[in-house]
């Protein structure tokens, strides 16, 4: 019987596969949305790799000039200068730097991103729902507080996967059972990555609506009643940030919905947008780098406290960051990392 992951096992031990390329086949095989399909096909090829092995040859090449001025440290003999290392260290860290950025953006938009709808009851956030996903879901009614727990749909938005959430309206003075769900209507708006403040353009904000102010969207609801004039009055008036985005709409004819589509893909561009066509990582791979970024932090401490006045100290934790990023693109990889990482395949494969 073939073990897990058996077959790109033995690829790997016999060269005809890297560790990078089977670790892009377990992620293929648990791909479950089109992102993770096309980012696990783009790092099964070679040239993924390629940037983690130009820093780790940057590194070694360092690692070697302080392992020279340790034979020499005893002679005045400058291998490289301070000024040089610290350069050096400081272009490799923010190369580090950027890379995490887009590997931890790449695994947000593979695990899925939150949208949340907020807004006073019967401000049209159920309507807007059943609007954007373009079907009934949710139940829409005049009476105030008909939704009073969370209700979520996904829904596809470019590269994104999203969870779209409908809450219960925000407002003070009810019962327990509703006052749960604004919690957890707060709770979930905290926690999301883009929040939509949906407003009835007819009626006053809702006090409690105007605390919301991280990753907001105003949806101007029933916008076909109002005049360019009366909406941007409206907006003066509720005290919403300069900084937010408005969108007029008419969640009950379907008016503006596209544009407020548009608002919500520019939003999570700007925080995910690196992650689009990133090197979508592994957990271990992540840690390898966040392992590389913690030494080379090190090497910028020593360089800042003592200096090249111990170059020995430099040099072990440049060898740690270095064997990191070998791990990472699976060159040293010890056998106990191997099983771990082929355990998770599917028997054969």
């Amino acid at each position: 019987m073939a073990l897990p992951g058996e077959f790109s096992f033995r690829a790997v031990r016999n060269g005809k596969l890297s560790l990078a390329g089977a670790e892009a086949v377990g992620q293929l095989i648990s791909a479950q949305s089109l992102f993770e399909v096309q980012a696990a096909r783009r790092n099964l090829g070679k040239s993924r790799c390629q940037e983690f092995e130009a820093l780790a040859a940057k590194l070694r090449h360092l690692l070697a000039q302080s392992e020279l001025s340790i034979d020499f440290i005893d002679q005045d003999v400058e291998i490289i200068s301070l000024q040089a290392m610290k350069d050096e260290i400081s272009g490799l860290a923010t190369a580090m730097e950027r890379l995490l950025t887009q590997m931890r953006a790449a695994q947000r938009i593979a695990r899925g991103l939150s949208v949340t709808l907020v807004g006073a009851p019967n401000a049209g956030k159920s309507t807007l729902f059943n609007a954007l996903l373009a079907e009934d879901r949710a139940i829409v009614s005049p009476e105030a507080g008909t939704t009073r727990d969370i209700i979520t749909e996904e829904l596809r938005l470019g590269p994104y996967f999203i969870r779209l959430a409908d809450t219960a309206g925000l407002r003070t003075g009810i019962g327990d059972i509703e006052k749960e769900g604004i919690s957890r209507a707060r709770d979930l708006a905290a926690d999301s990555d883009a929040v939509i403040l949906v407003v009835d353009g007819t009626r006053p904000l809702e006090p409690v609506a105007r605390s919301l102010r991280q990753n907001i969207i105003v949806a101007l609801n029933k916008c076909d009643l109002l005049s360019p004039a009366m909406s941007d009055e409206y907006v003066k008036i509720a005290g919403i940030s300069s900084e937010a985005t408005v969108i007029p709409v008419s969640a009950a004819r379907g008016v503006g919905i596209d544009a407020l589509m548009n608002a919500i893909r520019a939003m999570l561009d700007a925080q995910f947008g690196s992650g689009i066509e990133s090197f979508l990582p592994t957990e271990f791979q992540l840690q390898m780098l966040v392992a590389s970024r913690g030494s080379l932090a090190q090497v910028e401490q020593l360089l800042n406290t003592v200096g090249l006045a111990q170059p020995e100290l430099i040099s072990a934790a440049l060898g740690t960051s270095v064997r990191a990023l070998s791990d990472l693109v699976g060159e040293t990889t010890p056998d106990t990392v191997l099983a771990k990482i082929f355990s998770e395949f599917c028997i054969g494969k």
